[in-house]
């Protein structure tokens, strides 16, 4: 019974410790995607510094 509760507890462990890796990966893709959107963005302003930068409205307002 008691290396039942271990290998529960073990086991449970290793998943928080998984999901805290797969969480940290999601954190870093998400800010290296954020950090490439901004590098196009000011390529293209570059390209065309006469039209207007407008911020994407629809992402904004599912955050509600």
């Amino acid at each position: 019974m008691i290396s039942n509760l271990n290998l529960d507890h073990e086991r449970a462990l290793i998943d928080a410790l998984a999901t805290l890796h797969k969480k940290s990966l999601n954190i870093y893709n998400r800010l290296h995607s954020i950090q490439e959107d901004i590098g196009f963005v000011n390529y293209v302003h570059e390209s065309y510094p006469d039209f207007p930068l407008l911020r994407m409205l629809d992402i904004i307002l599912q955050d509600f």
